[in-house]
């Protein structure tokens, strides 16, 4: 577009500034203000910038630089286009570089990490780990976990909790041989480790055992078991070789270092099946390399290799029955006359016959072990005094005063007549 002024002015003649007025005394129509220019036919080219320095100070990186699409000189100047508006593709923006050969350059950089759980046995100032899997600790033990690295400098090895780095120095910190944790606490010190080395990371879980935890138990019970050769003492003079774990069934002697292999074996669970009918028991077996001080878990293909046969994890099963058993009935506990009480003796016993607890029984199926029941009328001072009282109930004279006292036996056994005859003792 073109754009020009347009002004109503007084014309006097001989004046070079002549006076601007209201437009309404001019004649209309108000000429063109804003014109259409003919179009210009642009070109374009691609502008590029210079590449910044490579992004690394050894081994290879990239260099980037600035590509922008503008138009050719148009009256002295250029505008920015879209960059559509260049007919040809546009060059690369990034390119590959390299300054000097690292190290370590041409070598694949690795981690030698484990793939186990590793449970402390039994409580010592220090216990060495290698990166991988889990490690379950005593709180107090000072751990120490490896980061082995091959072709890859070892004081360039790094190591992180989460999104923190750790650092040099404290009571958690890295060096050169790896992680080291004094006086591991499970409050600040569980959760997951990384060690770093160039592109290649590995990760090691660390949890704590404690004394409410149900397998605790059964880790306790192998420390017994995990005791070094090289020690003599009385204790192990007279640990039964037998006996080599909770269950007493271990394949091999966990003490013989030539071959630390063996299968740890689980309590048995309950049976699976009901009363009267069959069923199953399962068991863990794990694969597991013994030591003094712990005890790690291994994958099972590392048993297998060394030729060791897997025990069982499921046997069969039955489930006896418990029935309820029930004894006679006592005496009626009340005095002549009167209404009490009869008991019994029961007993909760397998079909075999042994005594065992009453909640082996079913509840909803328990027999009433006391009843209630009336004694036999008093006959003291309570005869019948004629031979006709056998009637006495028959024809129902025993409400009369009369012949209660001269049938008191036979009126002491008709039950309804005498509570007729109490009610209205009592209401009198």
């Amino acid at each position: 577009m073109q754009v020009r002024q347009v002004r109503c002015v007084r014309d006097l003649s001989g004046q070079d500034d002549p006076e601007v007025v209201n437009g309404t005394h001019c004649p209309l129509p108000i000429p063109e203000v804003y014109v259409p220019c003919p179009i210009q036919i642009c070109t374009t080219e691609w502008i590029l910038g210079n590449y910044s320095e490579c992004s690394t100070t050894c081994g290879t990186g990239t260099q980037n630089r600035t590509v922008i699409c503008m138009s050719t000189v148009i009256n002295g100047h250029r505008y920015l286009v879209s960059p559509s508006a260049c007919t040809y593709p546009a060059p690369e923006t990034m390119r590959k570089c390299h300054v000097a050969d690292c190290p370590h350059q041409g070598r694949v950089i690795s981690i030698e990490s484990e793939n186990s759980v590793n449970i402390q046995l039994r409580k010592s100032k220090k216990l060495k780990v290698v990166i991988g899997g889990e490690v379950k600790l005593i709180p107090g033990t000072t751990l120490i976990v490896q980061c082995p690295v091959k072709n890859y400098p070892k004081k360039l090895v790094y190591w992180s909790a989460g999104y923190r780095l750790i650092p040099l120095i404290g009571r958690v910190k890295s060096t050169i041989g790896g992680l080291k944790i004094m006086n591991a606490d499970p409050d600040r010190d569980s959760g997951l480790y990384t060690c770093t080395a160039g592109d290649k990371r590995a990760n090691i879980i660390v949890s704590f055992l404690r004394e409410d935890d149900p397998q605790w138990s059964q880790y306790k019970s192998w420390t017994q078991h995990s005791r070094s050769p090289n020690k003599k003492s009385k204790e192990n003079e007279s640990t039964d070789p037998k006996l080599l774990s909770y269950e007493g069934e271990l394949q091999k002697d966990p003490s013989d270092p030539s071959d630390p292999l063996t299968y740890m074996l689980g309590l048995w669970s309950q049976c699976t099946a009901v009363c009267g009918s069959s069923g199953e028991i399962t068991r863990n077996v794990t694969c597991s390399r013994m030591s003094p001080k712990m005890v790690t878990l291994v994958p099972e293909e590392e048993c297998q290799k060394a030729g060791l046969v897997k025990p069982e994890t499921t046997s069969l099963c039955g489930q006896n029955c418990a029935t309820w058993h029930h004894g006679q009935w006592s005496e009626c506990q009340a005095k002549c006359g009167q209404y009490g009480v009869k008991t019994r003796a029961l007993t909760c016993a397998w079909e075999a016959g042994e005594a065992v607890s009453t909640s082996a029984c079913p509840a909803d199926s328990k027999p009433a072990s006391f009843k209630k029941c009336r004694s036999p009328a008093c006959t003291k001072n309570c005869v019948d005094k004629s031979k006709r009282c056998g009637f006495a109930r028959t024809i129902k004279v025993c409400r009369y005063l009369y012949f209660r006292q001269l049938c008191c036996a036979s009126c002491m056994n008709d039950t309804s007549s005498w509570k007729k005859y109490k009610t209205r003792r009592k209401e009198k």
